[in-house]
């Protein structure tokens, strides 16, 4: 009886590991008997797939819970780089030729075939609206069925696996070892999941789950494309960070009263702070602004004052997965967070002529759209980034004058973000950071700032415009929702700080009397640090 009992429980642990399955977790995974070179594959039903081997030029009806060859036919040429099925037919396309051909499942009598309006056809998925057919190194084309005529094209960078769920289609990077979520409504891609396995070479969707094919392992996997968690680990660095602020004072003259502001940092998703933060002066004392902020106050009389604050911290690469179907619109937004997050600030002039024109066109747009909130947001991150490009000039100017001109830093890039954001009415807020440049061990005294909105169901989301600033869709879906392990946030905020004003993470306030010449440094010194590090 008590062992009958403890195989139950087994088998209800291992039933719920199933049900639970995170998005990119296998599934399953098993290598064809016989088959090893797959090039393109496509889904029939549930259980079975047709694949195409290279090796042998042959098309292969296989149930891959099994591992049973069903049926097998003569492929239409030697090289069938992508798949797509629909109603018994199979459409391949031949990155050699150049050619797309649609093939008879019943009797393998090829019904149609067309030259391919691109360049090496590398993937293809079949829908109700047309073949998609995707080139190996740039553009993702919607094709008529009946010769090829192009419908839509955009450039993705290409890819080598193509597979649609119904409303999204799904890329196959094998050289970054990427998947991606592209819409093809808005022609971005949405999410990206890392591969399961090197160098994928074809991919099919069904079901919340693809079927991938993972050719330098020569196995073909299912994963799972339902998320269960709203963001994802993907890497992490432990690191010790020393933040530094020295007053240097030069002239006929003394400081009367001075003040070093840090801001100090705390765990986040993409941070985890290790032990207690160090500060250089006991006699400090904490404060904090009206965002909530906490800071650290140094107060000093002397003409020379170093403060610093010494931060053991693990940085994590954090990437949210968001399903733009769960979100949420403005009316399910708490009341007190629109109305602390949408403020007018001294950089932003949310009520100038020009950012509220802008805010009501991406108002109608959305509205004409009947859009959530997730794609409001990235409205108003697609219009500054094609309005603004990146320039690091020094000095920060106010919203309206950075989209006039069409130039920006980071911070410029967040303003002009805020601005809008507040102008329409959503809650917006910045984040201000201390980046590892480069090696573990390297100094940063540049810093970096990009927005926060918020997006229920999911909270506070990071986006980076001045990081979306780029032609690469890849590039911009990173910045949409990500932070890598190089970013360690020091600030949250909406600008006119009590203590900071609108700085990344320190600000100082000195009075003096005489002819006194001041300068501020400051940078954050990184090392790599472990448990037995001093």
């Amino acid at each position: 009886m008590a062992k009958n009992l403890i195989l139950l429980l087994i088998g209800l642990i291992i039933s719920n590991k199933i049900l639970v399955a995170d998005i990119g977790d296998i599934l399953f995974k098993t290598k064809l008997d016989g088959i090893s070179h797959i090039t393109a594959l496509a889904i029939k039903s549930a259980d079975e797939i047709w694949v195409a081997d290279k090796e042998k030029d042959s098309l292969y009806l296989i149930n891959f819970q099994s591992n049973k060859i069903l049926k097998k036919l003569p492929a239409p040429s030697f090289r069938i780089t992508g798949m797509g099925y629909k109603d018994g037919r199979l459409w391949l396309c031949d990155k050699f030729r150049n050619k797309v051909y649609c093939i008879n499942t019943n009797d393998g009598i090829i019904e149609n075939s067309w030259e391919f309006a691109g360049k090496s056809p590398n993937a293809l998925t079949v829908t109700d609206k047309g073949i998609w057919v995707l080139e190996e190194r740039k553009n993702l084309y919607l094709l008529q069925e009946l010769d090829g005529t192009i419908i839509k094209k955009f450039d993705v960078s290409g890819g080598s696996g193509l597979g649609y769920d119904g409303k999204y289609l799904w890329i196959a990077n094998r050289m970054r070892d990427e998947i991606y979520q592209f819409s093809s409504r808005y022609g971005e891609i949405i999410n990206i999941i890392p591969a399961p396995d090197k160098h994928i070479s074809a991919l099919a969707v069904h079901n919340n789950s693809i079927i991938c094919y993972g050719y330098q392992n020569k196995e073909l996997m299912k994963i799972s494309i339902k998320p269960e968690k709203d963001f994802y680990i993907l890497n992490n660095k432990k690191l010790r960070c020393d933040f530094i602020c020295k007053v240097h004072s030069q002239g006929n003259g003394n400081i009367q009263e001075g003040h070093i502001y840090i801001a100090v940092p705390h765990s986040l998703p993409n941070q985890e702070i290790i032990g207690d933060i160090q500060f250089s002066d006991k006699n400090m004392k904490f404060v904090y602004d009206q965002w909530g902020q906490k800071i650290a106050d140094f107060e000093f009389q002397e003409n020379e004052f170093q403060a610093s604050m010494t931060v053991n911290v693990n940085l994590k690469r954090v990437r949210y997965f968001i399903v733009p179907e769960k979100c949420k619109n403005i009316a399910d937004i708490p009341e007190d967070t629109i109305k602390k997050y949408t403020q007018e600030g001294s950089k932003l002039f949310k009520d100038d002529k020009l950012i509220q024109q802008i805010a009501e066109k991406i108002k109608k747009e959305s509205k004409e759209n009947n859009e959530n909130l997730f794609w409001l947001y990235r409205r108003i991150y697609r219009y500054v980034r094609e309005n603004v490009d990146y320039e690091y000039a020094g000095g920060w100017e106010i919203a309206p004058v950075i989209l006039e001109r069409g130039t920006g830093s980071c911070s410029e890039f967040s303003f002009s973000f805020l601005a809008i954001a507040h102008a329409i009415g959503v809650p917006s807020r910045f984040q201000g950071s201390i980046r590892v440049r480069g090696d573990d061990a390297s100094t940063d005294d540049v810093f970096h700032r990009w927005v926060e909105v918020y997006l229920p169901p999911y909270g506070w989301l990071p986006i980076d415009p001045s990081g979306g600033d780029s032609e690469s869709l890849r590039w911009q879906a990173k910045n949409f929702g990500e932070l890598d392990e190089k970013s360690f946030i020091t600030t949250i905020g909406c600008g006119d700080s009590k203590y900071l004003n609108w700085s990344y993470n320190y600000n100082t306030d000195i009075k003096y009397k005489g002819n006194l010449v001041i300068e501020i440094e400051s940078y954050g010194e990184w090392q790599p640090w472990d448990e037995n590090s001093k």
